[in-house]
C-alpha cells in the first residue's frame, strides 16, 4: 500500500496513471463540471506503508464550461503521450514538448470516442496502436479505436 495526502487538502479523483518507464505515479483530480482538474505526482522513491505528500504538477486547461470532469486516462506504452477522457463526451491526447510532465500543460488534441452511457475507463492497447474505452455498469461493451 502507498498511502498519500494532497498538499492542499482533500480532492476526489478517478484517474491514476503510472509511467511505464520511469515508474512515476500521477493522480488527476475529478472536480465539479467545468472546473479544471489538477495533476499531482507521487514523490520518488515510493515507500510502502509510509504516507507520501503528493507534489502538484499543474492545473489542466480543462474541463471548462459544461464539460464533464476527468473520469479516466492512460499513458501510452512507450511513455510518450497521455489520453484523458472527460466522461462520455471528450477524449484528449496530450503530448509533451520536453520532459514528460510538460504533456499536462500541452494544448490538448481531441480524438474520437465511442458513444457510451457513462464513459469511465480508457487504456492504450499493448502496442500503442489504438485505445479501448468502456462505460461503467454490467454488460458494458468495450470499444476500440485504431490510431490514424
Amino acid at each position: 500500500a502507498f498511502p498519500f495526502a494532497y498538499p492542499d487538502g482533500m480532492h476526489n479523483a478517478e484517474t491514476l496513471l503510472v509511467h511505464p518507464t520511469s515508474g512515476d505515479v500521477y493522480v488527476i483530480t475529478k472536480e465539479a463540471v467545468g472546473t479544471p482538474s489538477v495533476v499531482f505526482k507521487f514523490p520518488q522513491p515510493l515507500v510502502a506503508d509510509q504516507t507520501a505528500t503528493l507534489i502538484e504538477v499543474v492545473t489542466l486547461a480543462f474541463p471548462t464550461g459544461a464539460q464533464p470532469d476527468v473520469s479516466g486516462g492512460d499513458i501510452d506504452p512507450c511513455g510518450s503521450s497521455v489520453l484523458l477522457r472527460l466522461g462520455s463526451e471528450v477524449l484528449y491526447l496530450l503530448e509533451p514538448s520536453g520532459a514528460f510532465d510538460t504533456a499536462f500543460s500541452a494544448a490538448p488534441r481531441e480524438l474520437p470516442i465511442a458513444s457510451e452511457a457513462n464513459g469511465e475507463a480508457i487504456t492504450w492497447d499493448a502496442e500503442g496502436a489504438g485505445y479501448l474505452t468502456v462505460s461503467e455498469g454490467a454488460g458494458a461493451r468495450i470499444h476500440r479505436v485504431a490510431c490514424p
